[in-house]
């Protein structure tokens, strides 16, 4: 992309005669649009319908199936206060807050599944004493126990934070 972009520049500097000759000139760009990995419909609801061994791996498979269901980044979700969570002008429960990547305000509208992950860890310990929506860890412990979740829910996947916004963008939203 960056080579693309140097190639158009260079070539308004030959079209100037600030320079000879376009150095990339034979120089060919190709991009191959990365593989996706998303997960369909039956594979998210193996994952909500499946009962975790323990809390931690419940508390992991919650966060997942929440961010699934927002669209939200690993660093959107860690951040999430019960602040963020108003009643919108259409009477729906929205989530309002602002990117951490872009600092871009994000509105996302609360399906059933989010509002009652929300509502099981309003309670919660860790939540309440650092603030938080829900009791996320750090990106390589989550991205560690997913492993584990599509090992029990026989997912032939590599689950991944990222992978949850892919699912949202793709089978979610459709």
């Amino acid at each position: 992309k960056y080579i693309k972009i140097l190639k158009q520049i260079l070539n308004y500097a030959v079209a100037l005669s600030l320079i000879p000759t376009n150095p990339f000139n034979q120089f060919r760009c190709t991009y191959r649009s990365p593989d996706r990995v998303i997960l369909n419909q039956d594979e998210i609801d193996v994952i909500y319908w499946k009962q975790m061994p323990n809390e931690r791996l419940e508390n992991v498979k919650d966060i997942f199936l929440f961010a699934c269901y927002t669209g939200y980044a690993f660093s959107d979700v860690e951040l999430l206060s019960p602040n963020d969570v108003v009643k919108g002008i259409d009477g729906e429960i929205w989530i309002q807050t602002n990117r951490v990547k872009t600092d871009v305000k994000e509105n996302v509208m609360l399906l059933d599944i989010p509002l009652k992950i929300i509502e099981k860890y309003k309670d919660n310990p860790s939540c309440i004493s650092k603030g938080t929506l829900l009791p996320v860890m750090s990106n390589q412990k989550y991205n560690a126990y997913l492993k584990e979740i599509a090992t029990i829910c026989n997912i032939n996947k590599l689950l991944t934070s990222h992978i949850a916004r892919h699912t949202f963008a793709t089978t979610i939203t459709l």
